[in-house]
């Protein structure tokens, strides 16, 4: 192969050219003249505003407003309870039959479904579902007569 070794020979001899423009210094110089207004202005005003509120920092910190209100105990002598007059209670109600859920019973004698749905969720909520009335036997089932009894014994 002696092409390759012709090559190599060749790029040995070549010598880097020193570049035209100097890469480094071009953008240092370019963000040192972005920089020459711009921080001016930020120091005079924080300047202004140290010097503007420096006098008032220091009223406030000499001039502490009095608090206005005074922190007073009062001591007020407390007289005992009176006892509550004696009531006597009223006789316990006996208790509605197990099978006899409570809103079947007849309490005020309403019976707009709105009442009849309310009691019987007040039952539930108590008794759980013994308190729901039973329902109905379920029909028996009545089996049709079949209609070819002839046809089966035959074949």
């Amino acid at each position: 192969m002696p092409r390759a070794d012709d090559l190599e020979a060749a790029l040995r001899g070549l010598t880097p050219v020193a570049p035209a423009l100097d890469r480094d210094r071009l953008m240092y110089q370019a963000g040192r003249a972005s920089r020459a207004g711009a921080g001016r202005c930020w120091a005079i005003a924080v300047g202004l505003l140290a010097v503007a509120l420096a006098p008032l920092t220091i009223r406030m910190s000499l001039n502490r407003p009095e608090p206005r209100g005074q922190r007073m105990v009062v001591r007020v002598p407390s007289t005992a309870p009176q006892p509550l007059p004696h009531q006597p209670m009223p006789p316990p109600q006996p208790p509605l039959p197990y099978d006899q859920p409570p809103y079947l019973t007849e309490e005020r004698g309403d019976h707009s479904p709105d009442v009849t749905y309310f009691r019987a969720e007040k039952s539930v909520l108590r008794w759980g579902l013994d308190g729901l009335p039973s329902s109905p036997a379920p029909p028996v089932p009545v089996r049709p007569a079949d209609p070819l009894p002839r046809v089966r014994g035959r074949f």
